[in-house]
């Protein structure tokens, strides 16, 4: 029995050996068909890398815009400190200026009232004479030095002998070219302390008011009395202070009181009138 088994045996090793073989290559054949769809959707998927870039370089555009932004914010940094220092220095040069201005000299005129019978001019013998006075005084708080001075009387035309302030028909430039005697108020290096006054005279002969004394007295012409003093403060900087004075006489034409106060509505004497250009203080 145990021979019939070896008989039988042994040749059928080869042949369950040839279908084991066979059964093996059927499933790997299997195996390779159902991977491979996976394998080549993987391949569908995967973007081809251009010819000398390498997979993991990073995009170039990002870089790009990345430096765009920065140098965005850099310039914008750079203005934005710009115009702060900009608004500083003018923020400093004001205060300097104010501080200059609190401190610095301030040269003012005024002038004096003459009565109604100094300018009575018609009823004074011909040696008469009016004096007006003018007052100089630095109201600043510093020092100031005189460079140059002037001053002039005369007759002009009057644009309205009706209106008060009564406004001289004079050019719209001062002309002070012309050096009459007495027209200098102060000579040129005279310092003046803070709060120090000067005064001048200005002698006004009968003979001067003659020629228009009759168009005078009713306002047709006007009395002036115009110039400038120049002078130089402690920053070394130059000022002008000009003036022009006007005399508005009585006008028969015009109210002469206040019906209720009692007070003179057009009182006569003098007060600043005339272009600008002939009252401005720098």
């Amino acid at each position: 029995m145990f021979g019939l088994v070896l008989l039988y045996g042994l040749p059928l090793l080869p042949q369950n050996a040839a279908q084991t073989i066979d059964h093996r290559a059927d499933s790997n054949r299997a195996n390779n068909t159902l991977q491979k769809p996976t394998i080549d959707a993987q391949h569908s998927n995967k973007k081809e890398t251009p010819p000398g870039k390498k997979d993991d370089d990073p995009p170039k555009r990002d870089y790009e815009m990345l430096g765009f932004y920065v140098n965005l914010i850099l310039t914008i940094a750079t203005l934005v400190i710009a115009i702060t220092a900009a608004v500083q220095a003018i923020a400093a040069k004001i205060s300097a200026e104010a501080v200059r201005n609190a401190e610095r000299a301030w040269v003012t005129v005024s002038i004096s009232k003459p009565s109604l019978e100094d300018m009575n001019i018609r009823a004074k013998p011909d040696n008469y004479g009016v004096g007006v006075g003018l007052t100089f005084k630095n109201l600043g708080k510093t020092p100031s030095k005189i460079l140059g001075s002037y001053v002039r009387a005369l007759m002009a035309d009057s644009v309205d002998p009706d209106a008060r302030p009564i406004f001289p028909n004079l050019p719209e430039s001062p002309d002070y070219s012309l050096k009459l005697e007495h027209s200098i108020i102060a000579q040129p290096g005279i310092f003046w302390m803070p709060r120090q006054k000067f005064e001048c005279l200005v002698f006004l002969p009968k003979m001067f008011f003659e020629k228009d004394l009759a168009r005078w007295e009713i306002s047709e012409k006007a009395l002036c009395i115009y110039g400038f003093i120049e002078y130089v403060d402690v920053f070394n900087r130059k000022h002008n202070t000009r003036f022009c004075y006007v005399y508005a006489h009585i006008r028969a034409s015009l109210p002469l009181q206040n019906q209720a106060s009692g007070e003179m509505i057009f009182p006569p004497g003098f007060c600043l009138s005339g272009p600008e250009a002939y009252n401005l203080c720098d």
